[in-house]
């Protein structure tokens, strides 16, 4: 789509010059040197001259909008929960450089009210954490914010299918087991996003 306007584009320009050249400019000339038929250059010059701007008009407008959308996808939010540091900077790291927007909690507690607070797109929560566990924050996220919940995914060390049949009945979206890909990762939320309809608009 983007290629076709790009065409469309460069057409424009492309008429934009040839009515210059061959209509208004020779028209100009044409008038000055006393033949009267050089107004039918200048009409035909004209409204090649403003039919081009109207369609360069147009386009610029769609390319516009085309960007709002790309940066409006890259502002994707996300809230990871976890309570191993270096399990939190690895996914900020690797989601930041796909343009999500991240931040972080270390714990049950702190994770739950950043969720009521920023409501973010996604949640990644960890089970295994002081406090309170994961299973209780996705419990907490989803009476509250009921269907404004976000898309969730458990990211955790428990690799039983008990453990992870409770997570999804509870309402988690995925269950991701550690050690993970964080591409892995990045793709199981894109396709969480799109089951949840959960991109921002």
């Amino acid at each position: 789509m983007r290629i076709k306007k790009l065409i469309l584009f460069l057409v424009a320009i492309f008429s934009l010059f040839m009515g210059t050249i061959l209509g208004i400019v020779p028209g100009i000339l044409a008038f000055i040197g006393g033949n009267w038929t050089a107004i039918i250059l200048i009409i035909f010059g004209c409204i090649t001259y403003a039919c081009s701007v109207q369609i360069m008009i147009i386009i610029r407008n769609q390319f516009e909008e085309i960007g709002v959308d790309q940066k409006t996808d890259e502002r994707i939010r996300v809230i990871v929960v976890d309570d191993e540091a270096d399990i939190l900077q690895l996914i900020r790291l690797k989601l930041s450089k796909a343009r999500f927007n991240v931040s972080t909690a270390s714990n049950g507690e702190e994770g739950i009210e950043k969720v009521l607070r920023e409501k973010p797109d996604v949640l990644i929560v960890d089970i295994l954490m002081p406090g309170k566990d994961g299973y209780q924050v996705v419990s907490e996220v989803k009476a509250k914010l009921r269907e404004d919940s976000p898309v969730i995914i458990m990211l955790t060390s428990k690799t039983e299918d008990a453990d992870m049949i409770k997570g999804l009945s509870m309402g988690a979206d995925d269950y991701i087991t550690k050690p993970f890909s964080p591409r892995e990762l990045i793709e199981r939320i894109n396709v969480a996003l799109i089951k949840g309809v959960k991109v921002n608009k």
